[in-house]
């Protein structure tokens, strides 16, 4: 009896981390192919999804719907070792995605959302949200702090 209620016990006490088990990246994660990347975002992309939307935020919630701006995440110079994935509303996805060099405004009520992930030690983590960025009149974003 001791043995079964000890192993019940432990079975609990690991069910948590069964249920969501790391995503590990052998080698260096900013060397993955798109393979690569693909099956470390397919890992990690709910999870994202999941840490944005604990806050309640409305944004959160939507960002999912709108146009992605890129075909994968990718790792971007300006926000260090992270992978980015960013997210556009109706309002600015037009003005975004026409990848326009140098200075240029977006239109009022555009957001922009960043999801992120870092890599470190060989796992893969959710990145920083941060509520503000990229800021264009109303615009509020989601992901890598910083401009």
């Amino acid at each position: 009896m001791t043995r079964i209620l000890l192993a019940a016990l432990l079975t609990l006490a690991a069910a948590p981390a069964l249920a969501q088990q790391a995503c590990t990246v052998d080698g260096d994660p900013y060397d993955l192919d798109d393979a690569g990347v693909a099956a470390l975002y397919g890992c990690m992309g709910d999870r994202m999804v999941e840490a944005y939307a604990k806050e309640g935020d409305a944004t959160a919630a939507a960002y999912r719907g709108w146009t992605a701006t890129a075909t994968r995440p990718a790792v971007a110079g300006p926000h260090g070792e992270r992978f980015l994935y960013t997210f556009v509303n109706d309002v600015a996805a037009e003005r975004y995605t026409a990848f326009e060099q140098g200075d240029f405004e977006m239109p009022t009520g555009s957001v922009l959302a960043k999801e992120s992930m870092a890599v470190r030690e060989g796992e893969a983590r959710v990145g920083p949200r941060g509520a503000g960025d990229h800021q264009s009149a109303e615009g509020r974003g989601y992901g890598m702090a910083g401009r």
